[in-house]
């Protein structure tokens, strides 16, 4: 399950990534900070991205989950792919 979040989540990034013309491949996706302090993503670009890993967990894994709810109405923060990747899963264990 967790690599099947992995995938969705690699996939969502890199495809905004070009989109918004961002510094982000597939070889450099798991050192980039991704949100915070210095990241690559602003809030907007934030948003973007976690609506449409909602919406791609849903269709792919029929899950319907809020990200965005756990991500900002708790102490879950993430940074980077994999503190967002474990963020998804845990969530997605609670269901």
């Amino acid at each position: 399950m967790e690599e099947e979040i992995r995938s969705i989540v690699e996939k969502v990034i890199l495809e905004n990534a070009e989109m918004l013309e961002l510094p982000i491949d597939k070889k450099n996706l798991e050192q980039i900070k991704l949100w915070g302090v210095n990241g690559v993503l602003d809030s907007l670009g934030v948003a973007t991205v976690i609506t449409d890993i909602e919406a791609e967990i849903d269709t792919k894994l029929n899950y319907n989950i809020l990200i965005s709810e756990e991500i900002f109405k708790s102490e879950s923060n993430f940074t980077d792919l994999n503190s967002l990747v474990e963020i998804i899963f845990n969530l997605i264990m609670r269901c």
